[in-house]
This record gives structure tokens, C-alpha cells and sequence, in this order.
């Protein structure tokens, strides 16, 4: 989560993945990035995901959506999903992660159609995934299509109702529609679901700017400068209104 402003997170996602693929360079590259301790990367440091440096289909199961990538390593992770996709093999839970994973790698890569189909995949596999409905959300809202998007970020609140993530999810299509009220309501959860959740402040200062609220616009950059130091997108907006 540390696109998130969430470095807590962020380290466990990396550990976890460090884990599943010792060595694995995108998730090294994030240690760096949040100034994890160096002790943080023991576990997989020293040995790479493949002894041949090759793929692995593994790379697919890595709790990634928490780790900003570069082009490369989403493809590569695109790459291992679509090698456990095409075997056919694997459990229903294995099979819904990993239609999850390239669907979000597709989203990356700003292809929306082809996301929405992955994501329909892993709820055909898995329907009680809340991970994958508010995936769906994002690239129907990606794609324009808002209302069916608020309607598969609610699905995921009815499947998980303590997930900050969808609601924010939600209250940015709402914002969208400029529906200012619900959008705020929403990040208002996800931020009482999730106090130390920066984006929430930063997507609910962008509403408030939006709606012309500007004193309460600043106060949730502040805020989400605060839990993430060096949030750039919030310090310039800051700058961008005369405030520190």
C-alpha cells in the first residue's frame, strides 16, 4: 500500500512476496523505496525468483497490488498468470487469484476491456471475492461506465463491508457523477475503517476542492502529507493553493 500511503502495509505485501519469490526485483525495489530495514529482505535477498532468471509461474500468486511496478515486472507478472491461466490446471481459489492478478496488470497497462474480462473470470471462480468485484469497479469506472461501477463496489462492501478500499474505490466513481455527498460519505468510512489511510484523505480532499470546499481540501492534503511523507501528488497540491 505504499501508493496507498500505507508503508505498513506495503512492507508486509513485499515480505509476503519476498517469500513466494525469493530475490524477486520489483519487490526489492520497493523495500528501497519506503526505506524498509535492510533486515526486512534476509528471507528471499540473496537467491533470484528462477535459478535461470527465467519466469515463474509463481510470480502469479505474489501479493503484488501493494507494490508499485515498473512496465517490465507487470509484464512479467502478466506473462505468469497467463501460464497458470492457459494449463488449466489449479484450484477454483488458485484459478480466481490469478485471473485477479493479470487483471490488474491489464488495468496497469491501461487496458480496460481486457481487466473487466479478467475480473469477471476470478468472480466466476470465486463470487465472494470482494477483491476481485472492486476490481471490476475500477476498470468499470476506467471505462466510463459509472453507475455499473458503483454498483461492483457495493457488491464488495456486502461481501466485506470493513473493506476501506472499495468504499474509497466507490467514492471516487461517486465523484465522478459529482455526487459530492456520497462520494464524501464514502471516504469518510474507508478513513474510520482506516485512519492511517492517506489516499482516502487525499481522494476526499480532491472532492472537497471539487466541490468548493477549500479550507477542508487542505486540511486532508495536510493530513495525507502527514501519514505519508513525501505523498508528492499531495504536496503539490498544497503548493498549488498557496498552503503548507
Amino acid at each position: 500500500m505504499h501508493g496507498l500511503g500505507d508503508d505498513v502495509g506495503a512492507l508486509a505485501a513485499i515480505k509476503g512476496a519476498l517469500a513466494l519469490a525469493p530475490g524477486f526485483p520489483p519487490a526489492l525495489e520497493a523495500l528501497q523505496k519506503i526505506g524498509a530495514p535492510k533486515n526486512a529482505a534476509q528471507s528471499g535477498a540473496a537467491t533470484p525468483a528462477t535459478a535461470s532468471g527465467g519466469l515463474n509461474p509463481a510470480e502469479c500468486m505474489i501479493p503484488v497490488a501493494d507494490i508499485q511496478l515498473d512496465p517490465k515486472s507487470v509484464d512479467r507478472v502478466l506473462r505468469a498468470c497467463t501460464s497458470l491461466i492457459n494449463s488449466g490446471g489449479g484450484s477454483v481459489d488458485d484459478r480466481s487469484l490469478a485471473f485477479l492478478q493479470r487483471g490488474s496488470m491489464y488495468r496497469r497497462q491501461q487496458k480496460y476491456e481486457l481487466a473487466l474480462a479478467d475480473f469477471d473470470q476470478a468472480i466466476r471462480y470465486d463470487p465472494k471475492s470482494a477483491s476481485a468485484n472492486t476490481g471490476r469497479g475500477n476498470a468499470l469506472r476506467l471505462l466510463n461506465r459509472l453507475d455499473e461501477s458503483i454498483a461492483a463496489h457495493s457488491e464488495a462492501i456486502r461481501l466485506d463491508p470493513n473493506n476501506a478500499l472499495a468504499y474509497s474505490n466507490r467514492g471516487n466513481a461517486f465523484g465522478d457523477k459529482k455526487d459530492y455527498e456520497h462520494a464524501i460519505a464514502d471516504f469518510d468510512t474507508a478513513i474510520k475503517i482506516d485512519p492511517k489511510y492517506a489516499t482516502a484523505f487525499y481522494n476526499r480532499a480532491n472532492i472537497k476542492l471539487d466541490a468548493g470546499d477549500k479550507p477542508g481540501a487542505i486540511a486532508d492534503y495536510r493530513q495525507a502529507l502527514a501519514l505519508r511523507p513525501g505523498f508528492k501528488e499531495a504536496a503539490d497540491m498544497l503548493k498549488q493553493l498557496g498552503a503548507k
